[in-house]
Order: structure tokens, then sequence, then C-alpha cells
């Protein structure tokens, strides 16, 4: 990747880029740069290989080097008010979602509560981690990965751009200024309030919503439902034959 090509067209995010080989996992590094670094909003962190990348709820993160993109964004959320600390998932997963959907010209989907889907196979992931002190907010660790040009994957339900797309290469360098602005453009809408936007378009592209879906709980017991709406707090809300019920991240997961 040439790294002079990363210039979004941003006033924040993506300005600063911090770019290392390989390390142990972007947002790992991103914190102990939040520790040492005073001046660290809208910063990039990214590699083309991590040794233990990290995803939802303790899984792993697959990625070959210099096959996709592996990064976390900084944020200084000290001033940010927030109706909840969800919606920095809301609008990450959002600014993902744009991207892929402007680069494989399909149609790409938020699988609940923060997967990026196309053709019913993950592309994109994100790991979010608030730092805190006491009970206020300070900073946020945006860990985004997306699968670009990989063509191999152990996962079977994970797919890259590239095998979406096979007669294209993507080049990454492009897809980071796009995914950038889209950031920006959502945490702009964050800080000036306009929280009901988010919430409309998160929920317009939620993956299976109003189809009926199975959803095992951690106990294994399956239950058919179908997905209504995610809750400001990031709940999700299933409609059963009798009943609507409401699930918090790892209290049920939506078999595909």
């Amino acid at each position: 990747m040439n790294l002079n090509n990363i210039q979004p067209k941003t006033k924040i995010i993506g300005k600063k880029l911090h770019y290392v080989t390989s390390c142990h996992s972007t947002n790992d590094l991103s914190a102990e740069i939040i520790q040492n670094t005073a001046d660290f909003d809208g910063l990039c962190v990214f590699t083309d290989f991590q040794t233990a990348g990290k995803g939802q709820m303790g899984n792993t993160w697959e990625a070959q080097n210099a096959q996709n993109i592996l990064c976390s964004i900084l944020l200084d959320t000290s001033s940010v008010i927030l109706p909840d600390s969800f919606y920095l998932s809301k609008c990450t997963a959002l600014a993902c979602r744009a991207t892929l959907a402007f680069f494989l010209r399909e149609n790409v989907e938020i699988k609940w509560p923060n997967d990026i889907v196309c053709q019913n196979l993950k592309i994109s992931g994100i790991l979010i981690e608030n730092k805190y002190s006491g009970s206020k907010l300070n900073a946020s660790v945006l860990g985004i990965g997306i699968n670009v040009n990989q063509e191999h994957f152990e996962n079977q339900k994970a797919s890259s751009m590239h095998l979406l797309k096979p007669t294209q290469v993507f080049d990454r360098a492009s897809i980071m200024n796009f995914l950038f602005e889209k950031l920006e453009y959502y945490f702009d809408l964050l800080k000036t309030g306009q929280v009901s936007k988010i919430d409309d378009e998160y929920q317009q592209h939620l993956f299976r919503k109003d189809l009926e879906s199975t959803f095992k709980t951690p106990s294994g017991e399956n239950i058919l439902g179908k997905i209504k709406s995610v809750t400001p707090s990031g709940k999700l809300e299933v409609e059963t034959r009798n009943q609507s019920l409401l699930f918090d991240l790892k209290e049920i997961s939506l078999v595909f």
C-alpha cells in the first residue's frame, strides 16, 4: 500500500497516521498511544498483519498479510454528549457499510451488532473499546477489519471484496480514504445531535430485519423470530409468535 495515497478529504479522521508492518492488534497499540499521547483525536493506527487480531466477544480476526484493512481510529470523546455509547458502534457500522456498498455496488447490510455482510457473507467486523475515567467516557478506539483482497478463509461464512468481485483487485488506500470520510460524516451527525438520522439508517440496513430467522441462546436453545429493531442502548428486539423480547450482546446470536 502506498501510504502517500492515504489523503482523506476530512477535517480530523485519518489526517494523522501511525503505520506498523505488524503488531499484536491495532486496538492494543491504540490503547498504548492514548495513554502516552495527548493529541490522538482522529489518529488512524493501521498495519498489514496482526499476530493476535481481536473480534467481538473474544473471537480472533482472521487476516492474511497485506491483503486487507486492519486499522483502529482513535477518538477523543471527552466532550461528546452521547445518548448511549452504542451510537459509536452505529456510526462505525454505517460508515463501513456505506464504504463497502460504494465499492462493491451491491446490497450491503449490518448484522447486529456491527458485522457487515454482503450476499450473506461477512466481509467486515468492528470492535469498539472505550476508555473511561470513572464513569466519564474519555476516548474510544474503533477497531475495523475489512476483508479486501484475501482469497482463502477458514471460516466459511467469511468472504472478501475480491471474492465477491473476482475480476477486481481493490486499492486499500482508496477504500481507507472513503471510509475516513464516511466516519467523519456519521460522527458529525452524532456530535450535532442528529441521532434520529443515525437510528433510521441503522434500522434500514439491518440484516434479516422482519424476516423469520433462527437465533441461538448461550445454552444452545434455538428461538424462531423476526428482528424488529435495535434499541438506542444496542439491544436486539426479536418478535416471536407469542411476544417481543429484548436481548443484549452476549444473550443471543443469529444463525444464518
